[in-house]
């Protein structure tokens, strides 16, 4: 367990951990602040100068960091470079930012609470594509290969898209992901198969060649609210309940699980975000408790196979 103050200022977006470059470093938030922390020598960084807002969303990669806040605000941090923030707004609260490459293109996704997704190239912000949806959307991912968008928002639908080789995006099929709002999806590395999390406690498993039924389809304790699949090492996907709990299951058969109680056994600690290293091996679990604003930690786990349904 480290010491570490995670705090979100959205009850259901809790996907702000990332650990982009390497296992021992993770990026973070709290309050006004952007910061990395290294598990080994205890340091924490700030990224980012003071923020004019309280970030409610988090992506990074070895290359950037963005951040977004409720009234629209985005903040893009260029790592390793001498450059200033680039700042800009896009339409309401900025639910869940995403970021991919398309054919050495760095792309910025934004889902919007004005029933949008908007794509921006990096790192200038210049407006690319503006796709419309029947609600706001929560989450988006785009798969490994850059090919396919999955996105979820205040329906009962999970979107599919392909990304053509211009750079356009086409919907191109719908799933029912449960009976409420959506606000998680993830990829797997092979980039054929998407999990979705709704807040009826849903978490479904879809294959893009056989979407009439998900191959997996589970109720949980809580709402997942973050979902991640490794993208090295075992094959696993890791999903966060909204109190309490993180979740492993085997990705290639679905037939082993493990769930992971994280926090005070006495308390209702709520998940701010997981994620795992790039190599696969580690995975990190924030909790916060909302009575105590202070009391929070980032717990560290090693992944091995045989622990997966112990």
């Amino acid at each position: 367990m480290h010491d570490v103050t995670v705090y979100g200022h959205h009850w259901q977006l809790r996907n702000l951990v990332q650990c982009p470059r390497r296992s021992d470093e993770v990026v973070s938030v709290n309050k006004d602040t952007c910061f990395t922390y290294n598990t080994e020598t205890k340091q924490t960084i700030s990224l980012l100068p003071t923020l004019e807002f309280r970030p409610v969303s988090l992506v990074a990669t070895p290359e950037f960091v963005v951040v977004g806040g409720q009234r629209g605000e985005i903040l893009v941090h260029k790592l390793d470079a001498d450059e200033a923030p680039i700042g800009t707004r896009s339409g309401r609260i900025n639910n869940c930012l995403c970021i991919h490459d398309h054919h050495g293109q760095t792309r910025l996704l934004t889902c919007n609470n004005d029933a949008t997704i908007k794509v921006y190239s990096l790192p200038d912000m210049t407006l690319l594509h503006t796709l419309g949806f029947p609600e706001a959307v929560n989450f988006t991912a785009v798969s490994p290969d850059g090919t396919r968008m999955v996105a979820v928002g205040d329906g009962t639908v999970g979107y599919l898209y392909e990304v053509s080789a211009s750079g356009d995006y086409f919907r191109t099929a719908e799933v029912e992901i449960g009976t409420d709002a959506g606000f998680a999806c993830a990829w797997d590395r092979t980039s054929k198969r998407f999990a979705t999390g709704s807040q009826d406690g849903r978490l479904r498993v879809w294959d893009v060649d056989r979407l009439h039924a998900p191959v997996l389809d589970i109720e949980t304790r809580a709402p997942p609210r973050s979902i991640s699949f490794s993208r090295e090492g075992p094959e696993l996907l890791l999903y966060s309940e909204h109190r309490g709990y993180i979740n492993l299951i085997d990705a290639r058969s679905f037939s082993d699980r493990q769930a992971i109680r994280v926090g005070d056994p006495n308390e209702e600690d709520h998940i701010a975000g997981t994620c795992f290293s790039p190599d696969g091996k580690t995975i990190f679990a924030a909790t916060e408790l909302p009575r105590m604003r202070d009391s929070c930690a980032l717990y560290e786990y090693s992944v091995a196979v045989r622990e997966v349904g112990s």
